[in-house]
């Protein structure tokens, strides 16, 4: 029996992100993928060399050129970065690997889940290295699948997808400008959709040809509360706009945190049932766009730039708080006051009042006036957890 850890992921785009926030925020994992070579976060900047910011993209129907739409500088007042970014998603991966690579965490490559048993309180997962055929068993609290639409712990756990979709994916090479021009391309004909996608200045691009396309979601009866998916072995979404990725990737961030929280050893019965009972719904939803907060920067100070911290945040927009300095040191989390502006305003924050941030950069929570404290206690308290900070 190896070592307990307390997660076992897989390792796609979708398994490394979370591992990778896992880490911050105190959890130990283990990733295990079948390939056997590879095909705060601070990724930003890495991700910005990597990527192509595409200029525009042409819509067509048939032969017919319908529009030309600027993919530059679009959402200025909305982002820091107005643009479309185009990135394979291999190099993606390379790029992830290697910054969890830096911090100790690597990928056992070549090695295949067959199968796990819950424990109640933890799962043991059976392990075959492909090599020199042997088998090992891990202990962990819990398994997520990020292993794709194949998906092992989908099989594991019984669970089978509704829907249908017929997509193929390639890597092109153009010939000269006249074939892309670099900017992206979308045609409609009849019932087959058609997009390529360049992804550098040299002409490579990526086609996807879509006959038929309908998500395929999973069975909502499937249920293990031991095991979770995320990604593509959770739905399957067009590539259409990186979508497919995008969605795994945001259902890594939310189930981060949320099992960062229930693996504390402090908390109550209660909140690992709210926690369990959130977990399981993974997948099934998206962040609604009113639990965002809105990025606003005014003399080079940047709202946002406080999110490379993986924690429970407090932001205040306004008059500072002394009385929750104080609040926030005894329970983890960090407060960041920002001197107030009419621009503020116009994007719906409201002055003094003071926002909880959740790990996942998300609004729990919006408290005003002199119940502030007593809101944000009421807060933890009714969920039993307390927030908790990450790793430097």
């Amino acid at each position: 029996m190896k070592p307990k850890t307390d997660v076992i992921v897989g390792a796609g785009p979708t398994g490394l992100v979370l591992a990778l926030w896992l880490h911050h925020q105190g959890v130990n994992v283990h990733i295990l993928t079948r390939q056997t070579v590879r095909p705060k976060l601070g990724l930003t900047e890495d991700l910005l060399a990597l990527g192509y910011k595409l200029p525009a993209s042409n819509l067509w129907v048939g032969e017919e050129h319908k529009a030309h739409i600027p993919l530059r500088d679009f959402g200025l007042e909305l982002t820091p970065y107005p643009f479309m970014l185009s990135t394979p998603q291999d190099d993606l991966e390379r790029m992830i690997e290697k910054r969890l690579n830096d911090v100790s965490i690597h990928v056992a490559r070549g090695s295949k889940l067959q199968g796990f048993v819950g424990h109640g309180s933890s799962i043991t997962a059976t392990l075959f290295r492909e090599i020199d055929e042997s088998s090992t068993t891990h202990e962990a609290s819990y398994i997520v699948g990020c292993d794709g639409a194949h998906s092992a712990v989908r099989r594991g756990i019984g669970a089978k997808f509704e829907g249908e979709t017929y997509i193929y994916i390639a890597d092109v090479e153009g010939k000269g400008d006249e074939h892309f021009n670099r900017k992206g391309h979308m045609v409609f004909t009849n019932d087959t959709f058609t997009q390529v996608v360049p992804y550098n200045e040299a002409g490579h691009a990526r086609l996807s040809l879509s006959i038929r396309s309908h998500s395929m979601m999973l069975d909502p009866k499937s249920r293990n509360n031991r095991a979770f998916l995320v990604g593509d072995a959770a739905h399957i979404h067009s590539p259409v706009g990186g979508q497919g990725m995008n969605t795994g990737i945001m259902d890594s961030v939310n189930l981060a945190w949320k099992l960062a929280t229930v693996l504390k050893p402090n908390m109550t019965k209660e909140a690992k049932y709210q926690l369990d009972s959130s977990l399981s719904r993974i997948g099934e939803g998206t962040v609604q766009p009113d639990d965002r907060l809105p990025w606003v920067e005014i003399n080079e100070v940047d709202n946002f730039s406080t999110l490379r911290e993986v924690c429970w945040q407090l932001h205040i927009y306004g008059e500072s708080v002394p009385e929750l300095e104080k609040w926030a040191r005894e329970m983890n989390a960090k407060v960041f006051t920002f001197d107030w502006h009419d621009q503020y305003g116009k994007v719906g924050l409201v002055k003094n009042a003071v926002y909880l941030l959740r790990p996942d950069q998300y609004i729990a929570g919006i408290f005003e006036g002199p119940s502030t404290k007593a809101g944000l206690d009421e807060y933890f308290a009714t969920r039993g957890f307390c927030p908790h900070a990450g790793r430097d």
